[in-house]
């Protein structure tokens, strides 16, 4: 009996549960955003994230979902209003742009870490992130 509940769970696909997420404090309807998606500390905000999409900007709020399994994750969004497809940075590597992060957990010197950001995912879950300018 064990057997077959084992191979009936390994021919079934994972559980997915809706990420609906919520961006705030757009300063501009134009342009698109790039949300980020992670599944790992060791490559949190760099350019190897889980998934990557964009969606139309839409001011001063802008909603989307994605439909992810159960685990731990971590967004970055970042408003690319010049449409070059990037969140572009000051000689210094500051956004020109605006940017956001799960948990809200942007400000200081330092960037955030993936544990800043966590957001355990064991079902549908409302994220919501507010962008900032600098």
């Amino acid at each position: 009996m064990n057997t077959i509940v084992l191979l009936i769970s390994l021919l079934l696909p994972p559980t997915s549960h809706s990420m609906n997420i919520q961006v705030e404090n757009l300063k501009k309807a134009n342009g698109d955003l790039i949300i980020m998606i992670y599944n790992r500390s060791d490559v949190f905000l760099s350019d190897d994230a889980y998934k990557t999409f964009t969606v139309s900007a839409k001011a001063p709020v802008t909603t989307t979902s994605i439909s992810l399994p159960a685990g731990d994750y971590g967004v970055f969004v970042g408003h690319d209003v010049n449409g070059d497809g990037k969140v572009n940075q000051n000689f210094l590597g500051i956004p020109t742009e605006g940017v956001g992060v799960s948990q809200n957990k942007l400000g200081g010197l330092t960037k955030p870490s993936f544990d800043d950001c966590r957001i355990n995912l064991t079902g549908d879950r409302n994220v919501r992130i507010r962008l900032v300018y600098y």
